[in-house]
């Protein structure tokens, strides 16, 4: 599945010819991801990345959530998924990284709109959450920037090498994305 966002930038489904390049990636940025996402400890080779890209598309295949690499000029900059899609509540999470090199050009705003656009229309969900941990403020920024409602904070949400970390969680409904979505001079431009 591939999500087209504009003329150099996309989403694609993760799938094993992406292995070398997203464990690349990691390695690369290793230091920078692994200060709030505590899988990248355990991310030691490409098997690794090869076992989560398999898993990823089994779990694509039943359509209990989805991993899209983020494409920039057909570079992987990062990955942006849907998690644990709750069909019955019709809701879902956004989980995203990207390397550090891409952040501060829009690049993971636009991929998130993609993503709300694709959860809201063609999955028919009814709400969106992202989780943030509160000391991380350039992932606050996202849904800060797309009027997402923070809605609280779980407390000891993850755990990290340095301990336990609290998340904010920000929550999105289709009609406050709709409305979002009409006043964005974005949205009216074809994708």
């Amino acid at each position: 599945m591939l999500l087209h966002i504009n003329d150099h930038l996309e989403l694609e489904l993760v799938k094993e010819d992406f292995a070398r390049e997203i464990f690349e990636l990691i390695e690369d940025n290793y230091d920078y991801l692994s200060e709030w996402l505590p899988w990248v400890e355990d991310t030691r080779d490409i098997e690794d990345t090869l076992a989560f890209i398999r898993f990823s598309m089994e779990q694509a295949e039943k359509k209990e959530s989805f991993n899209f690499a983020i494409k920039n000029q057909g570079k992987i900059t990062g990955l942006i998924g849907l998690h644990k899609i709750d069909y019955p509540n019709q809701k879902t999470a956004i989980g995203y990284w990207q390397s550090e090199d891409t952040q501060g050009k829009g690049l993971m705003t636009l991929a998130c709109k993609a993503i709300l656009d694709y959860s809201f229309n063609v999955l028919g969900l009814q709400k969106i959450e992202i989780e943030c941990a509160t000391g991380n403020f350039k992932s606050q920024a996202i849904p800060a920037r797309l009027n997402f409602v923070q809605e609280g904070i779980k407390f000891q949400a993850a755990e990290h090498s340095s301990g336990f970390v609290d998340h904010y969680v920000y929550a999105m409904t289709s009609e406050q994305w709709l409305k979002t979505r009409s006043s964005d001079p974005e949205s009216q431009q074809p994708a």
